[in-house]
């Protein structure tokens, strides 16, 4: 468990697709690994959110790294984990590789996906399913 600054970590949104959530959940980067977060107390609870963390890590097993970050207006305890990436790698890896012109009055919106020849159909079922989601 480290104790650190908010300004030694740079926050950012993330997401878990592996557990098929694609909400966009609170994150932070520290040293090029992602944490989310766990939980906040104000800024009078410092005891309490120092042994609070503790007890996260100590019931961990001490196998993950646990962050307590002090921010301006309170403390905040965050978990690594490796099922997240952040928001900006999953839209660049699921985003659709061409456009679609979708106001068109045909349609037939699949066909134009199928001529393009960079996304196999399975690929394309699932960044579909993702825009959806996302949307």
């Amino acid at each position: 468990m480290l104790i650190l600054n908010h300004q030694e970590v740079i926050y950012c949104q993330v997401v878990r697709p592996k557990l098929g959530k694609f909400n966009k959940l609170p994150g932070l980067t520290y040293h090029h690994r992602l944490f989310c977060q766990v939980e906040s107390y104000q800024i009078g609870e410092y005891k309490v959110a120092v042994n609070r963390a503790r007890q996260i890590f100590d019931a961990a097993e001490q196998r993950l790294i646990f962050l307590l970050v002090e921010e301006p207006t309170g403390y905040s305890i965050w978990c690594e984990d490796s099922q997240l990436i952040s928001v900006q790698e999953f839209e660049s890896k699921f985003a659709a590789k061409t456009e679609i012109p979708l106001n068109q009055k045909s349609t037939n919106f699949v066909e134009p996906m199928r001529q393009s020849g960079s996304v196999s159909r399975r690929s394309k079922s699932v960044t579909q399913d993702v825009a959806k989601v996302l949307c």
